[in-house]
């Protein structure tokens, strides 16, 4: 179910000083170890809405609803132009509704939603070049799109295509978009100075109390999208692709590990959704029956719906008193029935007790 926290929380700050000046060195303002000075190199939504002239408080949670949106509506359109088959791509998207990306429930706005809409944009196979465009916009939104993308590029190698020129034009779209980031992410750094700080990389003394969370994180990443991976897996394996078998797995495992590299791992482990998104066409490439489809796909969006959602966050300060903490995001109509409550009973006011007085005398 969907949870409108997102309408909740504006843009911090530091979002807003970035929009009004993209080349603004947020690290002259903001210590290197807050999210702020982390901004300075993601600049495609500050660039975009900078030129359009949009600095309202709301304009990047009216970006990141439109990013949502835009997530089930391709995705869903994608799935039923390979399947031939609407109700596929219908469950899909039934499913993203139910994870962390796909809710609106995060606890604030970020461009993750952006740039994992840009990344499945790069599984398109036509026109060439126009994944090479969606691709660099994802990895100048999000340092994080940068394993995430490698999904686009691992489809685009193993999947069936009728000649080897049309793998090699999607796949090297990706690898030129790889290859142009890279460059002018050099050239922007060199001629503005703007720098991504290192300083909230997870060291191993952090990743040893972050590592409490690898249980749960692994559950929520995809919830039932891992029957997904692993139908995937299974059905490569038994068809003799036993590289696509083991490739899958090790990018999958590579985007995971990813999610314990900072103190947000919900966040991190949402980058997780394009292999979700890969393993549903890897497996109505390798699995013919429509009615297989259909069960799996309904089995997965259930799973997930059972199993609700939560945001995961793990402190990294060097305190060993120090805790992590995971929280409910809450379906809206469990917000619409709370808030009723609340406002037809509400909470009476805490009121201190009061400390006796040392002068009185001990009770019996």
């Amino acid at each position: 179910m969907p949870n409108l926290g997102i309408f909740m929380y504006p843009a911090g700050q530091g979002y807003l000083e970035k929009i009004e000046d993209p080349w603004r060195d947020m690290r002259a303002d903001y210590r290197d170890r807050q999210h702020e000075s982390k901004l300075n190199l993601r600049l495609t939504v500050p660039l975009t809405l900078n030129m359009l002239g949009i600095n309202h408080p709301l304009a990047l949670g009216v970006v990141c609803i439109l990013a949502v949106l835009g997530l089930w509506a391709w995705t869903g359109a994608f799935l039923e132009k390979v399947s031939g088959d609407r109700v596929v791509g219908a469950l899909f998207v039934l499913y993203l509704a139910q994870t962390y990306v796909g809710m609106f429930g995060w606890p604030f706005l970020n461009y993750d939603s952006v740039a994992l809409l840009l990344v499945v944009a790069g599984f398109c196979r036509w026109p060439p070049g126009l994944n090479t465009l969606w691709i660099f916009l994802a990895l100048w939104t999000d340092e994080r799109a940068f394993v995430a993308a490698l999904f686009p590029l691992f489809y685009h190698l193993v999947r069936r295509v009728e000649t080897p020129r049309e793998r090699w034009l999607c796949a090297g779209g990706v690898l030129l978009a790889y290859a142009l980031a890279v460059a002018t992410r050099f050239w922007v750094t060199a001629v503005t100075g703007l720098e991504t700080p290192t300083s909230g990389v997870v060291t191993v003394w952090m990743l040893g109390h972050l590592m409490e969370f690898a249980h749960i994180g692994i559950l929520y990443s995809l919830e039932g999208g891992w029957l997904l991976v692993a139908a995937a897996v299974l059905l490569a394996w038994t068809a003799g692709r036993r590289w696509l078998a083991l490739g899958f797995t090790v990018l999958v495992g590579l985007q995971y590990g990813t999610g314990f590299t900072a103190a947000d791992v919900s966040r991190n482990l949402s980058y997780l959704m394009p292999a979700a998104f890969c393993a549903a066409l890897l497996f109505l490439e390798l699995e013919p029956d429509r009615q297989a489809r259909r069960r799996l796909m309904l089995v997965v969006a259930v799973v997930s719906f059972l199993l609700s959602n939560y945001v995961i966050f793990g402190y990294l300060h060097q305190d060993e008193n120090a805790k992590g903490w995971v929280r409910w995001i809450r379906p809206l109509p469990v917000d619409v029935v709370e808030q009723a409550v609340q406002e037809r009973y509400p909470a009476p006011a805490y009121t201190r007790p009061s400390q006796p007085d040392p002068s009185d005398p001990p009770e019996d």
